[in-house]
């Protein structure tokens, strides 16, 4: 019947078949709940005319508990027999994975499982079916956390909400929340740990909850194990079986030699897969270093081959130990390390560029979320690599390696990584000019870290209540959150002073990528365009305002399309995050200078759109005399001696006109009207020629942009502007008639949907002269 069951899941739908299933646990029965007994007695109360009859309670709680007993015989009876559906080698692979989905899933929180419930995961382990294996670990996960919740959690409440009773948790007091205190907890990560001090006092901090903006009334820490004492042990007495099963099972060779078997096979991953390595953690956690001298023969076997599969596998099996041994006796634990120690450098010295992404993230699992000194041998051969590191070696990979495995430790490491930011900066920053552009990435991505994780609120006292009362009455120009970028202030303008010199020496032509300038170049595009996309991108500003027109000059390159084309995408991101007010109208007089003041057509070509797109984004912010000198900056341009400019500028003022307030278009309809009857063209052979038709061209794209900057509507004075004054240059020279010939294409294309409603503002004359801008018969006849 069973079976059958099985069948009609796989084949009718699979996943809502196992997904219907859930923990069969009744825990929840065994809390006690004092606002529910309150609202039945408040509920009895007002019953006065209903008798208070005991027996009609009793009667009820022992109906539910023959209930939960039948519950609990069905549930135990059919774990049984699917457990023994799994186990027969006839069962097809197919249903064999259904089965153990479903004794996954039959996995109880409130009871212990069978010693062949378990043993099934086990065996599956090692199966030869990649998906059986995926869930029979996720099973033997599921066995360990509930173990250690029912040894752990001493009421039904934590039991149901899995809330351990760590025995090295504690809660410390923050007594002084203040920035020194905050400084000397970053620091204090640096310290390698006194273990003697460390079992009396809560030393070990691996995860920071608070502090950075305010800190709680307490914060989270760990003693150190005592020399001989697991932390955790004992288990539960129930569990005890299962415990005793896994260490049957651990303790022999050949069920880790079948495990590391798959492990180490040929997949598609290049890292560490965290199902394989939490699944051997939790057989660790329960059982201690017991396996440890079985499974240190596997490993240093797997650890002399090339391969990165077999690499990959001594690596989950190393990182699996590493997370399982933080409650182990002391002295277990330096058995580990001292094995683990002469292969510490072993794993960084890795040759071969497959292996190199496998042991970068075995280092961000075992740095991540945990207290760096927990692995302070690790830190320390780490740290010693990066400071006798050749950044001048004929082999890139020789750098990149640590650089690497370096990247891995700071970004898991988080905030906690402050202690090691201007140790790193010293070696980093001298290597702005190296020849390596692998190595300029990883120093940018530093550059991009650290400028976040050294942000730093600047709140007299770091608490709730201080926070709120300085925010709401500290002056609106203080800084007070810390969004300024102050911390690579004096390394920008190192850069922004250098940059000078490199331009000079910049090489021509086929070989200016390897210029140090270009190189450098890119550095800076790639830090702050990764910045600009950060949580901590306001403060980014600070740092482009020096290096601004520098960047400006990177958009005119022509023979190193990468630095242009990142420098042109970074100052259209930059104009879409909102900056810090006191820095809006620095920027755009940044901007007008590079209009107004560039040498090179090229550069005002590429900075024009910019204004537009600031002007989109941050209108709110810009003061009305920085919004009019960008109206005159914009219609100075139309009259610029290279026609792209002055094409560009008309798009833009277009663009402007139509977020702008109306009186601005009356205004400036008013000036192009005026500029275009007093320019007259002189013969073609006069020396003010060229000046004049500059002048006419500038009044007409002026209009134009007036008329584009309503695609979809017709205003009052458009029907006489484009039918007294546009209509007078359509047979001017060139580039004038092709301006108005395009103005008039552009308004027929977006009007064209509409005209049966728009024909109605224009008059019969006015319709008849609209005719003349268009090619062929009159369209709108």
């Amino acid at each position: 019947m069973y079976i059958h069951k099985c069948e009609c899941i796989a084949g009718v739908n699979r996943s809502i078949g196992i997904t219907s299933l859930s923990e069969p646990s009744y825990a929840l029965y065994d809390i006690t709940s004092p606002l529910l007994d309150e609202a039945c007695r408040n509920l009895k109360a007002c019953l006065s005319d209903v008798v208070d009859d005991p027996s009609i309670v009793a009667a009820t709680r022992k109906q539910r508990i023959q209930r939960v007993e039948l519950w609990n015989e069905g549930v135990k009876r059919t774990t049984d027999m699917i457990v023994k559906i799994g186990q027969t080698s006839s069962t097809h692979w197919k249903y064999s994975i259904i089965a153990v989905r479903c004794l996954r899933t039959l996995l109880r929180r409130d009871s212990p499982p069978s010693r062949e419930h378990v043993q099934l995961f086990l065996d599956k382990m090692h199966d030869s079916n990649s998906t059986m294996r995926y869930y029979a670990l996720r099973a033997i996960m599921k066995v360990s956390r509930f173990i250690k919740i029912r040894s752990l959690s001493h009421t039904p409440e934590n039991m149901i909400m899995e809330q351990n009773d760590n025995p090295l948790r504690q809660q410390v007091p923050v007594t002084d929340p203040s920035e020194g205190f905050t400084q000397k907890f970053m620091e204090d990560y640096r310290i390698p740990l006194d273990l003697q001090k460390a079992r009396a006092q809560p030393l070990i901090r691996d995860k920071i909850l608070s502090g950075w903006l305010a800190w709680e009334d307490t914060y989270t820490a760990y003693l150190a194990p005592q020399p001989d004492v697991h932390a955790l042990l004992p288990w539960a007495s129930d569990c005890q079986d299962i415990v005793d099963l896994l260490r049957e099972n651990s303790q022999k060779s050949e069920f880790w030699e079948k495990v590391s078997v798959h492990f180490s096979s040929e997949n598609n991953s290049d890292v560490i897969l965290q199902d394989n390595v939490s699944a051997v953690k939790s057989i660790l956690q329960l059982l201690g270093d017991e396996p440890f001298s079985v499974l240190r023969p596997i490993i240093e076997k797997l650890l002399k081959k090339d391969d990165k599969n077999k690499q990959r596998g001594a690596a989950e099996f190393m990182a699996a130990i590493i997370g399982a041994s933080k409650h182990w006796p002391a002295d277990n634990q330096a058995k580990f390390w001292d094995w683990l120690q002469p292969h510490i450098g072993k794993i960084l010295d890795q040759k071969s560029n497959d292996t190199l992404p496998i042991w970068g993230s075995f280092l961000e699992y075992i740095f991540c979320n945990r207290d760096p000194r927990r692995v302070q041998p690790i830190v320390d051969q780490l740290m010693n690599e990066l400071r006798t590191v050749d950044f001048h070696a004929e082999s890139t990979f020789d750098i990149v390696k640590i650089l690497s495995f370096f990247q891995s430790f700071y970004q898991y490491t988080g905030w906690k990584s402050t202690a090691w930011v201007e140790e790193a900066l010293t070696i980093y920053w001298p290597q702005l000019s190296s020849d390596h552009d692998d190595v300029l990435a990883y120093v940018s991505d530093l550059l991009s870290f650290t400028s976040k994780v050294m942000w730093s609120p600047t709140y007299s006292l770091r608490t709730p209540e201080v926070v709120v009362r300085e925010s709401r009455t500290a002056p609106l120009e203080s800084d007070l959150m810390g969004t300024r970028g102050v911390f690579h202030e004096g390394r920008v303008q190192e850069l922004a002073e250098k940059f000078a010199v490199w331009r000079d020496q910049r090489l021509p032509g086929a070989r200016a990528f390897q210029s140090t300038y270009d190189r450098v170049g890119i550095m800076v595009c790639r830090w702050l365009f990764q910045s600009i996309h950060d949580t901590n991108a306001v403060k980014i500003f600070d740092y482009i305002m020096p290096l601004l027109p520098e960047i400006f000059r990177f958009t005119e390159i022509n023979d190193n399309n990468d630095l242009a084309q990142r420098s042109k995408l970074l100052l259209i991101r930059m104009c879409g995050v909102t900056p810090p007010k006191p820095l809006v109208s620095p920027i755009l007089s940044a901007i007008f200078n590079a209009i107004q003041t560039s040498p090179s057509w090229r550069v005002r070509l590429k900075v024009l759109p910019l204004v537009q797109i600031f002007y989109f984004r941050q209108a709110p912010v810009i003061s009305d005399i920085k919004i009019v000198e960008m109206m005159e900056v914009v219609c100075r341009c139309l009259d610029d001696e290279i026609v792209e400019v002055r094409e560009m500028a008309a798009t833009t003022l277009s663009g402007i006109l139509r977020v702008s307030p109306r009186r601005s278009v009356l205004a400036l309809k008013d000036r192009f009207i005026r500029l275009a009857k007093h320019s007259k063209l002189p013969e073609k052979s006069s020396p003010v020629y060229q000046v004049a038709l500059r002048q006419r061209h500038a009044a007409v794209l002026g209009i134009c942009a007036l008329i584009d900057s309503y695609p979809y509507t017709i205003e009052s004075w458009m029907p006489g502007l484009m039918t007294e004054v546009l209509v007078l240059y359509t047979y001017d020279p060139i580039p004038i008639s092709g301006t108005v010939r395009k103005c008039a294409s552009n308004f027929r294309m977006t009007h064209q949907d509409t005209w049966h409603e728009d024909q109605k503002k224009f008059t019969d004359e006015q319709l008849s002269a609209l005719s003349t801008l268009l090619t062929g018969s009159s369209y709108y006849a």
